[in-house]
């Protein structure tokens, strides 16, 4: 996912933006063109400054390189924080699928494209079942999702609120 998500970068157009942003991230060419290609995976400070470089949000990529790696974050403070975490994720796997356009995504899914929208804008945290469904139609295993969307269930159980069953809206 990672790979794929990369290759849709908009600095990975041309070789001599892959050179000229491997040069500002402060990596040879040899070691970006073996991340963009799959064979290494770069520690998590160079990778993001690659991933700015050729013009993308690294937050969206983080749990994409984690997976890569089989790492993990620590516990999220607050249900932003998670939340954000997993549109992140969301945000990424989109990307790692090509970018289909969300009224795409939507007759895959059953949810509206605002909803969708919301939900990958973190202003909105789905039900597992939304989650879930949205990882399959972005051709993704679900279970990859599952402890970031438990992680938004924990942070927001430690509230005084009650998780809601359809999931529920930030802000």
């Amino acid at each position: 996912m990672l790979v794929g998500a990369l290759r849709q970068l908009p600095g990975t157009a041309s070789a001599a933006q892959v050179a000229t942003a491997a040069v500002r991230a402060g990596l040879s060419l040899d070691e970006a063109d073996r991340a963009l290609k799959g064979k290494d995976v770069l520690p998590w400070d160079r990778m993001r400054s690659l991933v700015e470089q050729l013009g993308g949000h690294s937050e969206d990529l983080h749990f994409l390189w984690q997976v890569s790696l089989q790492a993990s974050s620590p516990p999220p403070t607050s249900v932003e924080e998670a939340a954000g975490r997993l549109a992140a994720a969301l945000r990424g796997m989109l990307l790692a699928a090509g970018q289909p356009p969300l009224d795409e995504v939507a007759s895959l899914t059953g949810v509206s494209a605002d909803r969708l929208e919301a939900i990958l804008l973190g202003r909105c945290v789905p039900a597992w079942n939304t989650v879930a469904a949205l990882a399959s139609a972005l051709r993704t295993d679900p279970s990859l999702l599952r402890n970031l969307w438990d992680g938004v269930r924990c942070t927001f159980s430690a509230s005084p609120h009650h998780f809601p069953r359809g999931g529920f809206l930030l802000g």
